[in-house]
């Protein structure tokens, strides 16, 4: 990782590493009748087949409320440069299940955040990280390695 003298992360580098994540709205709206739930895997698959990008993607459910998961993502995680640096390569949606209108579905992912979903670049599932394993760099980077490794060719 580029460091100054005090082992910090420069801005520059910062700025460079950054993911550039991208809202997913986790309610569906028709014809202007206000919210309705559909299961989130469905308005995931959604957001991806609307892309016209073909590349694999990463998408981050996190509950809004809990600031301790989501500041250890931000700083140990998404603030490493292997990281930052193959994330540029992704898709990159994030959703707050906060906007979940379905009580019962909103418990139940509340339970398992954050929730990583990884997909390849045909829009299958790859693998999922959830709750405390979520948070940790060395699973995360490992699931992105591997996603990488069976989406490009070096």
């Amino acid at each position: 990782m580029s460091g100054g003298q005090s082992g910090r992360t420069s801005q520059a580098t910062q700025q460079r590493i950054r993911v550039d994540w991208q809202e997913l709205r986790l309610a569906h709206t028709e014809d202007g009748y206000g919210a309705s739930a559909r299961p989130v895997d469905d308005l995931i698959l959604d957001a991806l087949k609307a892309r016209k990008e073909v590349l694999p993607a990463v998408v981050w459910i996190y509950d809004l409320e809990d600031e301790k998961a989501n500041q250890a993502l931000e700083t140990k995680v998404f603030a490493d440069e292997k990281v930052g640096l193959a994330m540029k390569r992704f898709i990159c949606l994030k959703g707050n299940l906060e906007v979940i209108p379905n009580a019962t579905a909103l418990r139940e992912l509340r339970r398992r955040a954050p929730v990583f979903y990884f997909y390849d670049p045909g829009r299958n599932l790859f693998t999922k990280l959830e709750g405390k394993r979520a948070t940790s760099r060395s699973r995360f980077y490992g699931a992105v390695e591997k996603l990488w490794a069976s989406s490009f060719e070096m």
